[in-house]
Formats: structure tokens, sequence, C-alpha cells
């Protein structure tokens, strides 16, 4: 009987993983590369079938956009002086944040209202916990970063609030986390890593 070989047999598997994910990654990089080269406007992008995209003015404007995994690009015109992202609506909104995650509305929420965010979450919870259910949401506590030492904005006080703020989101329903990574990794490549993504 031959004898197998588990090292071996990992760095197969590890191998393969790495082929996989280039090729996935290739693959978000033509879309964006496609999708940017393009009409870059809110209404634009949101007629292609795989992204939405939306201008926020409002904590109200979130329940219009796509709730689902996904890829989500924060663009605003608030200055960030070290931002050399290239990513921009036609509008002159650049790119200040990327990122992926399971529950792309909520996230959004939890970046640019924070304040209302946070509320939100606790009394979700307590009502859930009250009612005798079970409360499994994730608290996303890591947050947008334009101060470094704070994290999350209310892009509807303060200085934020006299800025125009956009999301563009590139829907992936049924995606897991990893797969979603290989977006990020590829619009970084594109258009480089915006300020605020501090991760």
């Amino acid at each position: 009987m031959p004898p197998y070989n588990i090292e071996a047999m990992k760095a197969s598997l590890h191998d393969a993983q790495v082929e996989v994910l280039r090729n996935i990654r290739g693959q978000f990089s033509q879309f964006l590369r496609e999708l940017s080269d393009g009409e870059m406007t809110t209404e634009s992008l949101s007629s292609n079938r795989l992204v939405d995209s939306l201008i926020i003015n409002t904590h109200e404007d979130l329940s219009s956009i796509y709730g689902s995994p996904g890829l989500y690009i924060i663009c605003t015109s608030f200055p960030m002086a070290d931002n050399e992202c290239t990513f921009r609506l036609m509008d002159g909104l650049r790119a200040i944040y990327r990122g992926e995650c399971a529950t792309v509305m909520r996230r959004l929420e939890s970046h640019l209202f924070n304040e209302q965010y946070r509320n939100s979450y606790e009394n979700r919870k307590t009502e859930k916990l009250d009612a005798g259910g079970k409360f499994s949401e994730p608290y996303y506590g890591a947050c947008i970063k334009i101060d470094p030492g704070v994290s999350g904005i209310n892009i509807d006080q303060d200085e934020y609030a006299n800025h125009s703020w956009a999301v563009v989101v590139l829907k992936m329903f049924g995606s897991s986390s990893p797969l979603r990574k290989q977006a990020e990794l590829a619009f970084d490549d594109l258009f480089g890593k915006p300020a605020a993504s501090r991760e």
C-alpha cells in the first residue's frame, strides 16, 4: 500500500487556492476596469445589474441601498491630503474608503452614521433579547477613520455635513469573505488603497 504525504497534500492545496484566488481577483479587476471606463455617475453605475450606487445625504437614504454581501466604496468631496486613490465619480467625488461585508447597508450605517448605528444596534439587541430571542447580528466597531484616532463618522454633522457623499456597491449575493477580499485587492491594484481604509 503506497504511503501518503500530508505535507505534499497541504502544499498542493495551498497552490490550488493561490491559483483560484488569483483567477477570482483577475475577474474582479477586469470588471472594475471596464466599469471605470464607462460613465461614472451614480445613475449610470446603477444601470449595471451587479452594481448599486447612490448619493447619500440623510440616514434615510441608506434604506435605498443594497443590503446583502458585497464590496462597497465610499466616495466624497471631503478632502484628505494623503488620499492617492484614483477612483472618482464624474461629479468629483473620490473614493475615501473601500470594504467588504455580508450586510452592506448596515455596514455603511456604521461608517457614515456611526452615532445612530451604535444607538440602533443596542436597541435592536435589547428588543430581541427582551422578546426571548437570540441576537446574532455582528457589531461593527472598527469603522472608517478619517481622523486616525476616531472610528466612524457622522456625515450629517459638523464638517462632514458640508460635503457630498456617495456609495458604489458591487453586489455579491451568496459570496464569502475570502472571495470579497479579492475584490478589495483588485480595487487597490487598479486605483490605489483609499486613505481612510486603514486596516
